[in-house]
């Protein structure tokens, strides 16, 4: 096991209405086991003080190790999930998606490890990317710091639900530092959001004797 001397929760995104991808996300198959399994093993091999496992309710997820935290009714997507988790948690928060089937385990841990204490969080940009309002940010595998509880609540009073628009504010508040990708990191921030990106992401099954 990982071990880490910052206090931290980790949770695992799997809900989201995968229409995109026609199916499940969190259910696809990855060598053998549910996509959500693999993303979780990642985050249980940290070591984290909590694991949390966000969800839709109905997806009906059987794990004994993690917590639920289940989508609110409204669905207001990942901020609402991230929200929801960071309220139970009281402490830093490890996102990870499900849909990010490359990120590793060594990547993340290098994440907590950066941020160093628990009141700055951490949010991964690319270097050559920039969105419409700024960087672009890769908001769904980061740490989220307990200060960032407050934003996120009146980002879903104002129903304002876009990822980048509250990281871009934390981000200016302090609360969050932010990493440079390098070029050959950014493979690891892949979403698998259709077939044909789930079947170029998904790894070759071991050749048999």
């Amino acid at each position: 096991m990982i071990k880490h001397r910052l206090a931290f929760a980790a949770a695992l995104l799997a809900g989201g209405k995968s229409s995109r991808m026609g199916a499940d996300k969190a259910l696809l198959d990855w060598n053998g086991v549910p996509l959500w399994r693999a993303q979780l093993g990642k985050l249980i091999e940290l070591n984290p003080d909590r694991l949390l496992l966000s969800c839709r309710k109905e997806q009906n997820l059987k794990n004994v190790f993690a917590e639920f935290v289940f989508d609110p009714s409204e669905n207001p997507g990942p901020l609402g999930a991230i929200e929801r988790c960071l309220e139970m948690a009281q402490l830093p928060l490890l996102v990870l998606a499900v849909d990010m089937p490359a990120m590793t385990v060594d990547f993340l841990s290098s994440m907590i490890d950066q941020c160093g204490d628990a009141a700055t969080g951490l949010v991964c940009v690319q270097a050559s990317g920039h969105g419409v309002h700024g960087p672009l940010f890769e908001p769904l595998c980061a740490v989220y710091p307990p200060g960032a509880l407050a934003l996120l609540r009146e980002a879903s009073q104002k129903k304002n639900y876009r990822m980048q628009d509250a990281v871009a504010a934390l981000v200016a508040d302090g609360l969050m530092q932010v990493r440079q990708l390098q070029a050959d990191e950014l493979p690891l921030f892949f979403n698998a959001n259709t077939p044909e990106e789930y079947a170029w992401t998904k790894p070759a099954p071991p050749a048999s004797n």
